[in-house]
């Protein structure tokens, strides 16, 4: 939309306000039309019809004109003549409350957990007074001294039950909240990061480790806008017949973590010999992981869980600060080199490649470790990490799928990094992969990301949230990836490969790009790869214009007397008038012909399958049986052999087709003989 279209449709909206309003709600009105349209008048609004527009903004007025003071207002509504002169296909979402960070972004997220699908978004900034009644006084065209609001609207598809509305503000007031309490206890989360950095940094038994040092820094860095605080809590850790308890510090929730009492926190976890070991090892201080809890603030994700150990004057763990948040975008962009505790993790990987930086290897692994997700990076072991990177080196110049699966510290997630070759990548791949990893991996939901790059691989990174601690080892993970394998390739892919196992790479390649292109869509939906190996094995034999070939098969588990019949040959194709007599003849029953002709630069090739059913004490499973057949119906096609019903005697008598054109002749000798019996009677 040009700036002249742009500002024609708003004069035209303020116009319409002036003529009907007194000139000190117009003047509003058209600040309040002016906020708005500068936010979201778009290319498609040009074509809106006017009235639609000028509604529009008068519901908007009707619904900012008084509101409680720091209670936000939600209103959820179809927009109908009779009630708002004004009517849209959408139904729509007006959000008004203070201002604050997170708004949008969380609004739009859990919009899209409801499965509303959005369809247009505005999000002005209102500079109002209000009186002590909550009604606006004053509402400016520009920031000043007056409080700022924020105002949001969303059109999403169209509702027609009323209780949906009524879910959809609930929902949306239960975020607001949640936003709220983030935003109104982030000073009081980064003081109480602050304070335990500097308490955990004078923990005697650890004050000289090494580890230890990195670990205050990487909370330093955490502390320094790489985190965003979205929640905190604080556990008692206490030993109970073997086995460790947590127990929840009274009032120490902060952010979406307070104690809510419409929502009783569970306040007692009791730990099991696995977790036991981890929570009262003393040795090390940082617990990073994912949090089970999804975030309903700012990005749509499991929460990044950092567990900070509590210790005693012994060394013993007695406790546990509990962070819950997302690194922030300052944290994705940083150099590797300059975050705490991957800074050792990459020197022990290049050191361990040996590896000269501009070599052209060099070079791929500075890309990998770049790229290679932040997240999965902090919280794998530096072995872990080393021996996937080295891995991933291996692979970068192949087009292949390759996995990589690792289970994080208290097995509740299952990180699944995949590449796949760039060309082979969409949206249908990606749900048949996390489709396979839910399935093998017991897991109850699934987030991705995906990354392209100049490389011939993407990357495609799963965090599968598993229902229990599952067990992973090389036998599950080479499943997995020949499940995925499997699911990549197209059919072109296996009757390639299928031809590769039969023939050769050399043959193989030369009797794909001699018929894998021609063969139709059709085909390629009605029969396996493997099916179509033996075809082309038949029609490769077809060597001069108008020969044909033949096979007579019946599936596994097809009933007795039922088979398939396929017709093979080059020029021009059987005319189905011309087969089906023949057919007839011989004794069969044709069910149904189904042909595919392959459209070659040179020549004709096609295939006709017929299914064609026998009488039940006819025996094809004989080979000489198929073969009698088979001989017979080529030398009928060929004109060589009349067609008659004798010829049903190949099947029925066991005969060949020499034998029948035998017994045909003396038949015939014995009409020149006139005895008593015509041709079609002894046929």
């Amino acid at each position: 939309m040009t700036h002249n279209q742009k500002t024609e449709l708003i004069n035209r909206v303020k116009l319409e306000l002036k003529e009907n309003y007194s000139a000190k709600e117009a003047e509003n009105l058209v600040h309040l039309a002016q906020l708005y349209f500068q936010d979201s008048l778009t290319e498609d609004m040009v074509s809106e019809p006017i009235e639609n527009l000028y509604g529009t903004i008068l519901c908007l007025w009707d619904f900012i004109k008084q509101r409680k003071s720091n209670t936000p207002t939600i209103r959820v509504y179809n927009p109908n003549y009779e009630e708002h002169s004004w009517h849209s296909t959408h139904t729509v979402i007006e959000i008004l409350t203070d201002d604050m960070p997170f708004l949008v972004s969380s609004l739009n997220m859990a919009i899209a957990r409801l499965g509303h699908t959005i369809h247009k978004t505005s999000h002005p900034l209102l500079n109002i007074a209000r009186n002590k009644s909550g009604v606006v006084t004053e509402l400016f065209d520009k920031s000043g001294e007056a409080g700022n609001e924020s105002l949001m609207r969303f059109e999403i598809d169209r509702q027609s039950d009323s209780s949906t509305f009524e879910a959809t503000a609930s929902a949306l007031l239960n975020t607001l909240a949640d936003v709220k309490n983030t935003v109104d206890d982030w000073p009081s989360m980064q003081t109480r990061m602050a304070e335990i950095i500097e308490e955990s940094a004078k923990v005697k038994h650890l004050k000289n480790d090494p580890e230890h040092k990195e670990n205050i820094d990487f909370l330093r860095w955490i502390a320094n806008n790489h985190f965003t605080f979205i929640g905190y809590r604080s556990y008692d850790l206490e030993m109970k017949d073997g086995a460790a308890h947590l127990s929840l510090v009274s009032n120490s929730g902060l952010g979406t973590f307070r104690e809510n009492k419409k929502e009783k926190s569970k306040k007692h976890i009791a730990l099991n010999e696995k977790l036991t070991k981890l929570a009262v090892d003393n040795s090390n201080l940082l617990v990073l992981t994912k949090s089970t809890a999804l975030s309903t603030v700012h990005r749509p994700a499991h929460l990044d869980y950092l567990g900070i150990k509590r210790f005693n004057a012994k060394g013993e763990v007695i406790g546990e600060w509990r962070f819950f948040g997302l690194y922030s975008s300052a944290a994705y962009v940083a150099r590797l080199q300059d975050i705490p505790l991957l800074s050792k993790k990459l020197d022990k990987i290049v050191k361990s490649t040996e590896l000269h930086p501009d070599s052209h290897k060099g070079k791929n692994l500075k890309h990998i470790l770049n790229s290679y997700p932040r997240d999965e990076m902090l919280q794998a072991s530096a072995e872990e990490l080393k021996e996937t990177i080295i891995d991933i080196l291996a692979i970068q110049e192949r087009r292949q799928l390759r996995l990589f699966l690792r289970k994080d510290l208290y097995g509740r997630f299952i990180n699944a990094i995949v590449y796949v070759p760039r060309d082979r990548y969409n949206t249908e791949l990606r749900y048949k992969l996390q489709e396979i990893l839910m399935e093998s991996c017991d897991g109850t939901s699934a987030e991705f990301n995906v990354q392209f790059s100049q490389m011939v691989l993407a990357r495609v990174n799963f965090t599968i949230q598993t229902a229990k601690d599952n067990d992973l080892d090389l036998v599950i993970e080479n499943d997995i990836q020949r499940k995925m394998q499997d699911a990549m390739s197209s059919w072109e892919d296996k009757l390639l490969d299928a031809l590769h196992t039969n023939h050769g790479e050399e043959t193989g390649n030369q009797l794909f790009h001699k018929y894998a292109p021609y063969l139709p869509a059709a085909y390629r939906e009605d029969f396996s790869h493997n099916t179509a190996v033996l075809d082309i094995e038949r029609l490769n034999t077809l060597t001069e214009e108008g020969a044909i070939a033949t096979h007579l098969y019946r599936q596994v588990g097809q009933r007795k007397g039922a088979h398939f019949f396929k017709v093979y040959g080059t020029g021009t194709s059987l005319v189905l008038s011309d087969v089906l007599p023949v057919l007839e003849c011989m004794g069969l029953r044709v069910l149904e012909a189904r042909p595919y002709e392959l459209d070659q630069q040179e020549t004709n090739t096609w295939v006709v399958e017929f299914a064609i059913s026998v009488d039940e004490n006819i025996n094809l499973e004989q080979k000489s049986q198929r073969e009698a057949f088979q001989d017979a119906f080529n030398q009928i096609i060929k004109r060589r052999v009349e067609n008659d019903r004798f010829n049903a005697l190949v099947l029925e008598a066991s005969l060949t087709w020499r034998q029948v054109t035998m017994l045909r002749a003396i038949t015939k000798y014995l009409n020149q003989l006139q005895v008593p019996f015509s041709l079609p009677y002894m046929q």
